[in-house]
């Protein structure tokens, strides 16, 4: 362990190497936790190709071929670790992901296996207990796991939509209260559900809408059931979740082409810019700074950023004409 911090960069690359080596999946689970921990909060400092080693012995380690539910667990623990955290879950399932890619053959139903042990996971705690102040932590690092694989592989949340749907609608119904530490409780982790799923929905509904395994009717009550959901959360929602549902409304109107649902999303969110910006101008006479001027630029901002102008104003043009 002490050459691991040696002055030299030779001692340190062989001893990272020397340790990365000796990762290996059977290890008892306390062992493989502590080594795989202790490589990856040291490595952060190191060089890309020290990080490429112990990145992919960790991966072989904590996520062998077929993905196994036991396996995610696994990786949970060492992420839930100090040190490790969001950025060594993302650099894993990215290395994970190269690995695949090289692997070619079985790449897209080992990322299938860990979205859906995403789900199962974040599942598995809303069944299993009752809503606790710590309720939302736990489910951080499983959202956080589905969200990457996402990103990685947009397709791997296709079967899942239901699901993401239930979240939305569950957030939609949420009342916060501050007197209750329950609602309080319940809210946080509806708002959190509500982030994710609108994430997961962004990366994956352009995808979803060319999957031909699901007919036209389905793709449009798909369409209009998020477009329900986001409205209110675009009305009375913390800052995090108004940009996610913002970004996931942005991505109703983008793709979809031809679709009645995509159309009501477009002219939704004209609508949405143009009260935002007379709100905004209101502010601005009367020198008014208050919560609600602050999320009305929150949301201009957001859809500026996620937005294509372009597919706005034609998405817009084509809904005006059919009117």
């Amino acid at each position: 362990a002490a050459k691991l911090t040696d002055t030299s960069l030779g001692v340190r690359r062989a001893a990272f190497r020397a340790a990365s080596a000796g990762l290996k999946h059977e290890m008892p689970c306390e062992a493989l936790t502590s080594q795989a921990v202790q490589l990856l909060r040291m490595v952060w400092e190191e060089s890309p190709q020290i990080q490429d080693v112990v990145l992919s012995a960790a991966e072989r380690a904590l996520l062998p071929r077929p993905v196994s539910h036991a396996s995610l667990e696994q990786l949970i623990k060492v992420i839930r670790e100090p040190g490790v955290g969001s950025q060594g879950l993302r650099q894993i399932l990215a290395t994970h992901f190269a690995a695949l890619q090289r692997e070619s053959k079985a790449g897209h139903g080992s990322l299938q296996a860990v979205a859906d042990g995403a789900v199962r996971g974040i599942s598995g705690i809303l069944s299993s207990r009752a809503v606790a102040p710590d309720t939302a932590e736990q489910l951080a690092p499983w959202s956080l796991m589905l969200e990457q694989t996402a990103q990685l592989q947009p397709a791997t949340m296709h079967g899942h939509m239901a699901t993401f749907l239930t979240w939305l609608a569950g957030s939609r119904d949420s009342v916060p209260s501050a007197q209750q530490v329950q609602s309080r409780c319940q809210s946080r982790q509806q708002q959190l559900l509500a982030r994710v799923a609108c994430r997961v929905l962004t990366d994956s509904l352009g995808s979803f809408v060319e999957d031909g395994q699901h007919t036209a009717s389905e793709k449009e009550k798909v369409w209009a059931h998020v477009l329900g959901s986001l409205k209110p959360l675009l009305v009375d929602s913390r800052s995090g979740v108004i940009r996610a549902a913002m970004e996931c409304l942005c991505a109703l109107v983008t793709h979809g082409r031809g679709m009645a649902a995509k159309r009501a999303a477009a002219q939704h969110l004209q609508q949405l810019s143009l009260d935002n910006v007379q709100g905004l101008r209101e502010a601005v006479k009367t020198a008014a700074l208050d919560h609600k001027t602050l999320r009305q630029a929150w949301l201009l901002g957001s859809m500026l950023e996620f937005i294509d102008l372009d597919v706005l104003l034609s998405s817009c043009s084509c809904a005006l004409g059919e009117d």
